[in-house]
């Protein structure tokens, strides 16, 4: 991914972002874990997920938004994996 300059974008920590999904996901009601043992989630749709999460240029506002959202109905706005992990939680992986 690049920025309008034309320089690559920095992309985060894989570990962060694993942990961020995670919380992504629990607070949408999916489980990721359960999908995977179902068969309905490859190891390799999961780590695109996780990296797709490695270029969000918003990683703070994900944190934040992530504290004040225990439960929510939709990921943060602007979320690159909105779409994926609404699927997801509706058994659509």
């Amino acid at each position: 991914m690049t920025l309008k300059d034309g320089f690559p974008r920095p992309i985060g920590d894989r570990r962060a972002h694993l942990m961020r999904v995670r919380r992504m996901a629990k607070s949408l009601g999916a489980d990721p874990a359960a999908a995977r043992q179902a068969g309905d989630l490859s190891h390799g749709d999961w780590a695109d997920i996780v990296e797709r999460c490695r270029h969000c240029p918003a990683p703070g506002q994900c944190d934040r938004w992530l504290s004040r959202h225990a439960d929510a109905d939709a990921a943060m706005p602007g979320c690159l994996n909105a779409v994926r992990l609404a699927k997801l939680k509706d058994g659509n992986a």
